[in-house]
């Protein structure tokens, strides 16, 4: 389609088994936010996997939500 992969699927290809797109919106302000579902390979690196999205250029910031019966 022509379109370039977002910056921070690099980050997500390398800590993730698989992962889905499950929400876009525009804020309004240029800005863009983005939800996703993660089934990580090792599920010991969600604070990792969070730590460098959030240093991913045009990443501000990084919310994790967990699956209550593996907490992090």
């Amino acid at each position: 389609t022509g379109e370039e992969a977002p910056p921070w699927t690099a980050t997500l290809d390398r800590y993730a088994r698989q992962y889905r797109l499950l929400h876009a919106r525009s804020t309004g302000a240029g800005q863009t936010e983005v939800a996703y579902l993660v089934t990580l390979r090792d599920p010991d690196d969600a604070r990792v996997l969070a730590e460098r999205l959030g240093a991913v250029a045009g990443v501000e910031q990084v919310t994790l939500f967990y699956d209550e019966e593996r907490p992090l």
